[in-house]
């Protein structure tokens, strides 16, 4: 993920959480890769999908949602409101995660719009002392380093990102990425005891304001 991607061609979705996701779905079925290259008619090879599962061979949204059936993954509601926080997966990191294909980003100003955006999509507080203390590990500096870079975020730039992450697709089950930094992957989940029955009756992959509409609609 480039510090300086737009907004819109940010994804959502952390290819080694995505791909970890994906074995273990693989692992409960009992299958092989040349089985689900199989179920797939081919579409993709063995060779092919074990990239997906090792989180080294980038997936565009579309792609996503096609794996993610696939491999018959099951979904969970989206983590909103009081149902919403920030963690760091260090596994993801850089130094740890040989396979990453994306740059890390530095500063948390880059980072601010995408996340006072979910936030907004998501009707969630993202800026209390523990959202802010883990930015502030991600991004090696202080939490007043990352409140005042929240703070310094334009309404109308956060309006902008609102509507473009919107649109781009999640994967509930592994967190929504909000941020890749050297320290690793910042994680919107829900908490561990909230966390609720992973099912098929909910799309494990989709659109995030999509997701949020499904969410208030079964609530």
């Amino acid at each position: 993920m480039a510090a300086d991607a737009p907004t819109s061609s940010v994804s959502l979705v952390s290819p080694r959480r995505f791909g970890a996701a994906l074995v273990a779905a693989r692992t409960a079925e009992g299958a092989s890769l040349a089985a689900m290259s199989r179920r797939c008619d081919g579409w993709w090879r063995p060779d092919e999908l074990a990239g997906f599962e090792k989180g080294t061979t980038p997936l565009d949204d579309a792609g996503v949602v096609a794996v993610a059936r696939l491999y018959h993954l099951k979904g969970c509601r989206i983590p909103s409101g009081d149902a919403a926080e920030l963690l760091l997966d260090r596994s993801t990191a850089p130094d740890v995660d040989r396979g990453v294909t994306r740059s890390p980003e530095r500063d948390p100003g880059t980072m601010a719009p995408r996340l006072l955006a979910l936030a907004r999509v998501l009707g969630a507080d993202l800026v209390g002392p523990a959202s802010l203390a883990v930015l502030a590990e991600a991004f090696g500096t202080t939490t007043e380093h990352v409140r005042a870079a929240l703070l310094a975020s334009d309404d109308a730039a956060v309006s902008t990102a609102a509507d473009a992450l919107g649109g781009r697709v999640v994967v509930p089950v592994t967190g929504i990425l909000v941020a890749f930094t050297t320290a690793g992957s910042v994680m919107l989940g829900r908490p561990a005891a909230r966390r609720g029955r992973r099912t098929h009756r909910r799309p494990a992959a989709a659109p995030l304001r999509s997701l949020v509409v499904d969410a208030l609609v079964g609530s």
